[in-house]
């Protein structure tokens, strides 16, 4: 299966909606909670559901300057689909694992997570081993992989070290160690608007889910427990030529500004992003381009 062939599996050239971003990111009447918890809770709390996530991902696949795949990147970069067994740590919505399962992977495949649904997505599938587990404390006995892929969940997790050394100690000698982070000024347009109407509505915002790892401050880190990194770097854009789309993508950030879903006056700061994605859209003449990009940092076990 070529590289080409793997990116459409992915997803890449799927002909997602608008609609289908509205339906992901729409509300589902859950209470609303206060904010005064640790930056781990409202981690756990961005991830219990996986509407936010699902809605970043395919903004990133239908608005991006150019095609966006960091799985894709990953693919080619590792030699993906291949006989070695392979753990992704932090496996999101599953599709990464999926997508390895659907294109002839032969070797074993486990994905952990935290988030209890993240393993429901994937645990369907047959090929894939799915274990509720945390990055810093790998259930699995020393040497047990040859590739270990840690993508966009470093910076969630409250100590990245930890994260590192357990990655280091679960691979074989000659294994594999890759992860994706964005930049640190990712959709930083997006991200101030954000933030201000966050502000500006008065609301007390519980700790950013975000612990500050980014494409400058990654290859350093891997560096130290690996001994060895090689980066690839990407850069990109999302550019939105109608409100709707960025109002949405604004409104599954807000997690990220410290205001996850549940909390109390977030859907009246859904309803101001759309309000002030669509006064941009009527006084401005131009698209609204957002710059962003990330790196995939690679690392071999001696």
């Amino acid at each position: 299966m070529s590289a080409a062939d793997v990116r459409r599996s992915i997803g890449l050239d799927a002909p997602l909606s608008l609609e289908a971003l509205h339906k992901v990111q729409s509300s589902r009447n859950e209470p609303e909670m206060p904010l005064s918890r640790s930056q781990e809770a409202v981690v756990a709390s961005e991830y219990t559901k996986l509407d936010s996530l699902h809605t970043r991902i395919a903004t990133h696949r239908l608005y991006s300057e150019h095609p966006d795949s960091p799985d894709g990147a990953l693919f080619d970069l590792l030699r993906l689909p291949s006989a070695r067994s392979l753990l992704d740590i932090g496996c999101g919505t599953g599709e990464f694992l999926q997508t390895l399962a659907n294109t002839g992977h032969s070797g074993r495949l486990v994905g952990i997570d935290t988030s209890a649904e993240a393993v429901e997505a994937i645990g369907h599938v047959g090929e894939v081993q799915a274990i509720e587990a945390s990055a810093i404390a790998l259930p699995f006995s020393d040497g047990n992989f040859d590739v270990a892929t840690a993508r966009h969940m470093l910076y969630h997790v409250p100590d990245p070290g930890p994260a590192l050394e357990e990655a280091r100690r679960v691979l074989r000698s000659g294994g594999t160690f890759a992860a994706v982070v964005n930049h640190s000024e990712t959709v930083p347009r997006t991200i101030t608007l954000v933030r201000d109407v966050v502000r500006e509505a008065g609301v007390i915002a519980a700790p950013s889910p975000l612990n500050g790892v980014h494409s400058g401050s990654l290859p350093s880190l891997v560096q130290q427990v690996f001994g060895n990194h090689e980066v690839r770097r990407f850069d990109n854009a999302l550019i939105f030529d109608r409100p709707e789309p960025l109002a949405v993508f604004a409104g599954a950030l807000l997690s990220f500004c410290g205001v996850p879903p549940e909390a109390v006056g977030h859907a009246s700061l859904v309803q101001e992003l759309a309000d002030r994605a669509e006064g941009w859209f009527r006084d401005s003449h131009t698209p609204w381009r957002d710059p962003k990009g990330y790196i995939v940092c690679t690392a071999l076990v001696p």
